[in-house]
């Protein structure tokens, strides 16, 4: 088979979508911070932590990120903690490896935004215990504003769900992310406020939890990943907004760059082969 000519594989490793290297179905993204936030009260406090919002489980180091509640992403993939390139590579490989499993049941997601009140209503197809989580995806990217309590619910049985909304958030840029666990694997879905219909998860949506914070140096790598996976599979798409924080700030030139010279280092190697 005759190679590619360069420019056309430099194309394709360059693409958002092509990076990605995983399927077409949206992925689930929960951004949260730790709680109790161990720098509350000082300077340095993270100005989106909230009781309202906490992590799935308690976290002893950051970052953290987790698949469907079940696979852990490495803090440092290719024994390279600061790079963030090789931390999109992780959560990828997580993603692919997640999607493989399949879809253990279907979820129907969809809300109603009244006067400072979220109503919200989600179904399986299966029995399941099913979670609900409003985020805003604004000055950050799906940060999580309010976690509901898990509800064991029968197949197509329905759990209908009020939030009450904090007047300082962004109501035009919230969704609602509902998981659905069964039997040890999980389902997610996304609804956007703004919808013009409910959210019908047929097909695997795999959830991607990360735990920062604004004090958190070493997460800044794995949250700029983050944030360039989400813009591509994410349902809100890319954060546009001018006061995003610096420590998740849109990714930077260096994981360009990286893309650019590892692009360049494979139409190199290609040139010297024979045809």
């Amino acid at each position: 088979m005759r190679a590619l000519p360069a420019a056309l594989l430099l194309a394709l490793l360059l693409a958002p979508h092509a990076l990605a290297q995983v399927g077409s179905e949206p992925v689930t993204f929960l951004v949260y911070r730790p709680w109790p936030d161990p720098r509350a009260g000082s300077a340095e406090a993270d100005p989106l932590a909230s009781p309202l919002a906490p992590p799935p489980r308690d976290v002893e180091r950051l970052p953290f990120t987790l698949a469907d509640r079940a696979q852990t992403a490495q803090r440092a993939p290719e024994n390279a903690p600061e790079s963030a390139l090789a931390h999109y590579r992780e959560l990828s490989r997580l993603v692919q490896a997640r999607e493989a499993q399949g879809a253990p049941l279907s979820l129907t997601l969809t809300g109603t935004l009244a006067t400072g009140i979220l109503e919200i209503a989600a179904s399986p197809s299966e029995a399941a215990s099913v979670q609900l989580v409003v985020f805003e995806h604004a000055r950050a990217p799906y940060a999580a504003r309010f976690v509901l309590a898990p509800v064991a619910l029968a197949a197509n049985e329905t759990t209908r769900q009020s939030v009450r909304l904090d007047p300082a958030w962004d109501a035009a840029r919230l969704g609602v992310v509902a998981i659905a666990e069964r039997q040890g694997e999980t389902q997610s879905a996304t609804w956007l406020v703004g919808s013009t219909s409910a959210t019908v998860q047929t097909r695997k949506s795999v959830l991607l939890e990360h735990v920062t914070a604004s004090w958190c140096d070493p997460c800044r790598p794995v949250d700029e990943a983050l944030a360039l996976l989400a813009a591509q599979r994410g349902v809100a798409g890319a954060l546009v907004t001018d006061e995003a924080p610096s420590y998740l700030r849109a990714p930077s030139w260096t994981l360009y760059a990286g893309l650019i010279l590892g692009g360049a280092a494979a139409v190199a190697l290609l040139r010297r082969r024979k045809p």
